[in-house]
């Protein structure tokens, strides 16, 4: 059965009114055979609407959907749909719903993985990481994506080592592309411990591995990472990276009197 609050009337009279104009063919009398039937076109109406409208003020609606669905099918449609119209309360109706990694069904992981990508914080950070390290070698791409819009929108955040844990992972199982986003993630996620992973960039085989690595650690400084660049400079056989190497380790001389020449 569809429930509404009174907190959400006005929504439910947009719904009823859109009812009205919906394409579905509606039978005049349902019988109680058909009466299930009817009510999932009105469902699938009512969320098409939803989406559609881009209608803000509609979501309220959704979230109290969502909350009290049973179906993963209908979760699913919730999950996009938050993706691109969720508010405060469909973030937190999402860490009720999903207390833990292990209550999200894995067909509907990406979808949740979207939806904290839009909705997403800096707690959503750990989750993300959970995620990560619980479903190994799943959703990278997803998961990456949403660790990049979230630290958009957040900029530098304090991380604990569950997220050092899963960005190591990330790098170690990830392509070349995925490898410079998690090395470009460690500039963001500020813990002494992602150091690691760009010192595993420069020592990389890959080109483009090494040059993401070589700005990360100019932008990560300190003792250990600047020590890292000269080494790495004094090894490089690509000249085309040499350039790259002297900028951030001119840089550092600039900013440090005492740094050595040679």
């Amino acid at each position: 059965m569809i429930r509404f609050d009174f907190s959400h009337s006005v929504n439910k009279t947009t719904f009823l009114n859109a009812m009205q104009q919906s394409h579905f063919a509606r039978p005049q009398s349902p019988s109680p055979d058909t009466s299930r039937d009817v009510e999932k076109n009105l469902v699938n109406r009512m969320v098409e609407e939803i989406e559609q409208s881009q209608d803000k003020k509609a979501i309220g609606l959704l979230n109290n959907l969502f909350i009290t669905s049973t179906s993963q099918v209908l979760d699913k449609v919730c999950l996009n749909i938050f993706s691109k119209l969720g508010d405060v309360e469909s973030l937190h109706l999402l860490h009720r719903k999903y207390p833990t990694p292990e209550s999200i069904s894995i067909t509907l992981l990406p979808h949740y993985i979207r939806a904290l990508q839009c909705l997403g914080g800096a707690e959503e950070i750990h989750v993300l990481a959970r995620l990560a390290n619980t479903f190994w070698g799943l959703y990278r791409a997803e998961i990456l994506a949403a660790f990049e819009s979230i630290t958009e929108r957040t900029g530098r955040i304090e991380v604990g080592e569950e997220v050092v844990h899963a960005l190591q992972y990330l790098y170690d199982a990830g392509d070349e592309p995925e490898k410079i986003k998690v090395i470009g993630l460690c500039n963001v996620c500020m813990h002494q411990l992602l150091l690691s992973i760009l010192l595993c960039g420069i020592e990389s085989e890959n080109r483009n591995v090494r040059k993401a690595a070589i700005r990360a650690l100019g932008k990560f400084g300190g003792a250990t990472a600047i020590s890292a660049l000269r080494r790495a400079f004094q090894n490089e056989q690509d000249e085309s990276l040499l350039e790259e190497y002297a900028d951030w380790l001119f840089r550092e001389s600039q900013n440090d009197p005492s740094f050595p020449s040679s």
